[in-house]
């Protein structure tokens, strides 16, 4: 992923951190009719399956570590798991979580053996998940391309840590599996998928316009790129009076596919869905107020009838700001405050639009006595 501004672009990926403090935001403050129309958006992605993944786990649902990995050049591990129904000589043990560690290298390889193959011996297969946040709050993805031969590759995408957590799928009869796990140090260059640990937004940016570029592909083996990227996630971290507009374009080319944008907060749950096909486009504003608020925006692709890449921009623009994030916000950096311009009568978003200032004393000519 490139994240950009002005003519500079360097390497960026996007992130989870989950703490906040709680408030209410009316739904209507959120996105803008696309040619779809929110109901239709809605109607579509729930009869393709999206809504169930990404899944939120928090509590005893995601709050015990079994390791971490990558601290060595390879690891391999064994575990078991099983729920509802355990044989007499098992523990119920409904699932494991496997933290990724990448402080000696940029990637990982992951891969994961069921039982010596996709199955166990009873029939049973696993659910494989890619979460990230931190224990007992996280997001996961179903990332079942991770099992069998070759397994996937992992980058640091988060400020948070990441995880790969390990459950049985239930059966007809007994829910164990026995499993291993493998991961490997990365030595590679170069990588399709660009990343470093960093937010879009924070409490304490002053910038007031972000582009950012990028591509998904969800589903495993139906990726037109070699980049398989499960999830791009972003934080936005807003102080109440701050108004971000956040609008999101996809398009057709060099990747095509069917791509949904998750508007979420882990207070609220889910604020927003939003579904989209190649050149499509969508706007969230984001107005906060009793409180910060901290936003998680996921892009995720859809199992399509051919491939499942889609290519993505977004233009992020702080429209105004609290004086907690900037007392003297200048938006178009003309030397005017947003705050005088609009009460000398000027446009604070146009560079050419000055207040008229005749002894030049800072004050415009409106309000200088």
């Amino acid at each position: 992923m490139i994240f950009c501004k002005s003519n500079l672009c360097i390497p960026l990926a996007f992130v989870v951190a989950f703490t906040m403090v709680s408030c209410q935001i009316s739904p209507a403050q959120f996105g803008s009719e696309n040619e779809l129309g929110r109901d239709n958006a809605t109607y579509y992605a729930e009869q393709l399956g999206y809504m169930n993944s990404p899944v939120y786990r928090s509590g005893d649902d995601s709050d015990i570590l079994s390791g971490e990995m990558g601290r060595s050049t390879q690891q391999t591990k064994t575990g078991k798991v099983c729920d509802p129904d355990c044989p007499g000589d098992w523990e119920l043990d409904p699932y494991d979580l496997w933290q990724l560690n990448f402080d000696l290298v940029r990637l990982l390889i992951v891969e994961v053996d069921i039982g010596g193959g996709w199955l166990d011996d009873d029939g049973t297969d696993a659910l494989l998940e890619y979460c990230i946040g931190e224990l007992g709050d996280m997001l996961c993805y179903n990332d079942t391309s991770g099992l069998g031969d070759g397994g996937r590759i992992y980058v640091p995408k988060t400020t948070n840590p990441e995880f790969i957590r390990i459950s049985p799928n239930p059966s007809d009869g007994y829910d164990n599996v026995d499993y291993s796990i493998k991961v490997t140090l990365y030595l590679e260059d170069e990588t399709e998928d660009d990343t470093t640990r960093s937010s879009l937004i924070d409490l304490y940016t002053k910038n007031r316009n972000f582009d950012v570029a990028g591509a998904v592909c969800s589903v495993g083996g139906q990726c037109h790129s070699s980049s398989e990227d499960p999830f791009d996630m972003f934080v936005i971290s807003l102080w109440p009076g701050d108004i971000l507009n956040l609008e999101f374009n996809s398009y057709k080319f060099p990747h095509r596919g069917q791509m949904v944008v998750r508007l979420s907060t882990t207070s609220d749950g889910v604020l927003d869905n939003v579904q989209f096909w190649d050149d499509d486009s969508w706007i969230f504003r984001l107005e906060p107020d009793g409180g910060v608020k901290t936003y998680y925006i996921s892009v995720f692709t859809l199992n399509g009838e051919s491939y499942d890449d889609m290519t993505y921009y977004i233009d992020a623009t702080l429209l105004w700001v609290s004086q907690y994030r900037d007392p003297l916000p200048d938006f178009d950096g003309d030397g005017w405050t947003d705050h005088d311009e609009l009460l000398c009568g000027t446009f604070y978003t146009n560079f050419f639009s000055v207040p008229s200032d005749f002894d030049d004393d800072q004050i415009c000519d409106i309000l200088d006595e």
